[in-house]
């Protein structure tokens, strides 16, 4: 029995308190998480029915020489899983891709795991060759909760194992099932590109026309947003209207684009819309700033966010406000960071893990 050999094994280990305190020390808060996402999901009882989660424990000493690649991830990234890590593979194949639990551990209503994704041994597609996206797609199934937390954050791609990690954290409102965990993956997102561009002020037009919007996304400050003159009921989260540009071309192109769709200053404001297309199987954005000449950036004093109906499907659009005097802005040049994740993959990878009696 895999338990058995687990505990004889488990009997045998020494760990050096000193060393592993020191690692933790010198970890400290500097986990590395790239593009964390927040994630909030609140699920009804009654579809919460799913039992779930939790993992073998094996000391990574013992385990360095033979996955000396997860040695070396779980050192650098999350030295706190050195004694979780999986003593065999756990693994489920699905559209070519191979998802893998590499370390998972269960505290109360904690849940943190490092994952893997990797081409399908026999797969002739090379899917898996950079930077993933998981697209908030992730799941650790708790029977009987009704509110999670979670991030999942890209950790790095390794080329000679050719393997993408990722780690998760979920919070769940109710403890862990201390048998079993339940882990999903429903969609990846595969290819990740990212460019920086000028925006030419240039470009800029006065006296825009507008159109009044909901809004379904605001960032900023209350102070801030105070000095925002596009607000129709001032700062009111209640029907959060405003007013955007109107300066859009409609077409059909607009469902799979990342584009400046409006460039304007009024009103002691420099207005800049754009278009992140059809979002389902996508996730494409531009981060804009402004930037001086000593290469000091200033981000957006405030943001809001709104979808468009364009046959059928649903767009989104983002505005961004800067407060800025017309003198001051002749200090700046406007950039974007155009981002885009693509290459959606629907595979529905789950991995139920057991320890069993």
């Amino acid at each position: 029995m895999f338990q058995e050999e687990y505990k004889k094994a488990y009997d045998r280990i020494i760990v050096n308190q000193a060393k592993l305190q020191d690692l933790l020390i010198q970890a400290g808060e500097g986990v590395a998480r790239k593009e964390s996402r927040l994630l909030i999901l609140i699920r009804p009882l009654a579809v919460s029915v799913l039992s779930l989660c939790l993992v073998c424990v094996f000391a990574l000493p013992v385990l360095a020489k033979q996955i000396p690649a997860v040695y070396r991830l779980v050192q650098k990234f999350a030295p706190a899983l050195a004694e979780y890590v999986l003593p065999e593979e756990v693994s489920d194949t699905q559209s070519g891709i191979t998802m893998q639990v590499e370390a998972i551990h269960v505290n109360w209503n904690k849940a943190e795991v490092i994952l893997s994704f990797r081409d399908a041994e026999g797969s002739r597609r090379d899917q898996i060759n950079g930077k993933l996206d998981l697209y908030d797609s992730y799941r650790i199934y708790n029977y009987g909760e009704r509110a999670v937390i979670g991030g999942a954050g890209f950790l790095e791609y390794d080329e000679i194992e050719d393997k993408a990690y990722f780690r998760i954290e979920i919070t769940s409102d109710r403890i862990f099932d201390q048998d079993k965990v339940r882990l999903a993956v429903t969609r990846l997102l595969t290819r990740c590109t990212e460019e920086e561009r000028i925006i030419s002020l240039e470009e800029r037009i006065d006296n825009p026309k507008e159109t009044v919007r909901q809004c379904n996304g605001i960032t900023g400050t209350i102070e801030k947003r105070e000095r925002i003159p596009f607000f129709e009921d001032g700062i009111n989260d209640t029907t959060r209207m405003v007013r955007v540009m109107d300066e859009v071309e409609w077409n059909d192109a607009l469902a799979e684009s990342l584009t400046i769709t409006g460039l304007s200053y009024d009103e002691g404001v420099l207005r800049v819309q754009q278009c992140r297309g059809n979002f389902s199987e996508a996730d494409r954005h531009i981060r804009i700033y402004l930037k001086d000449k000593e290469g000091e950036e200033r981000i957006p004093d405030c943001s809001v966010g709104w979808k468009e109906k364009v046959n059928g499907e649903e767009i989104l659009f983002d505005e961004d406000w800067f407060i800025i005097s017309e003198e001051e802005l002749e200090q700046y040049e406007l950039f974007g960071m155009f981002s885009i994740t693509d290459g959606c993959v629907n595979g529905n990878w789950e991995i139920t893990i057991n320890l069993g009696k």
